[in-house]
């Protein structure tokens, strides 16, 4: 998979999610394909860690737009437009999943920021002797986090990977902020366990 790809773009000095929101509201559908453009390659890869397959990706974010131009007037007004664009795709692969029988192959992969990610694994200042060469690492990453539960994983990965506060975290995942606490922190501890050897650090 290629890196990930954070779901909060760098700004484009366009206009802000909200103006194209009421615009495509007015039916203009010149907003729909901004937001898609701005918005498109970071829930395509989204999607891509969590399916693993880059052309189911590209259908399911077809899908998720599309899901966002029929159900305009149900997102929640105040809510922010990423977390309401995340809980579409996070629903949208979770439901393809199931109807293949594929929930326990839920998985993702990290493939950017290494040392940063061992660094949050294990809550401590990295070291250079403690670095792993890169392919190690990514390989026995890749497997801890296929073993963790899909809501952990997915909370991990929210707030790691995408930046999320907790309180857009629960939003996408249609759960409380102390509920994404606490799945974060077994995530943690899981995953400090499993990776303990590769890491050098103890459990």
């Amino acid at each position: 998979m290629n890196e990930l790809q954070p779901i909060r773009p760098e700004p484009d000095h366009g206009p802000s999610d909200e103006v194209l929101l009421r615009a495509l509201a007015d039916g203009r559908g010149h907003a729909f394909d901004l937001l898609v453009a701005r918005h498109g390659p970071g829930v395509r890869t989204y999607l891509g860690h969590l399916v693993r397959d880059r052309a189911l990706a590209e259908d399911l974010t077809q899908e998720v737009f599309l899901k966002v131009f029929t159900r305009l007037e149900t997102r929640e007004q105040g809510r922010s437009f990423v977390v309401w664009l995340l809980r579409i795709a996070r629903n949208e692969a979770l439901d393809h999943l199931r109807r293949r029988g594929m929930h326990q192959r839920l998985v993702a992969s990290v493939r950017a920021g290494v040392g940063r990610l061992a660094r949050v694994v294990h809550r401590q200042p990295a070291r250079p002797e403690e670095e792993l060469a890169h392919g190690e690492l990514l390989v026995a990453l890749d497997r801890a986090l296929v073993e963790l539960p899909e809501s952990q994983r997915s909370a991990f990965l929210l707030r790691e990977q995408d930046g999320l506060s907790y309180e857009e975290i629960a939003a996408v995942m249609d759960c409380s902020p102390k509920t994404v606490s606490t799945r974060l922190h077994r995530a943690r501890r899981a995953l400090r366990e499993i990776l303990a050897e590769h890491l050098e650090v103890a459990p």
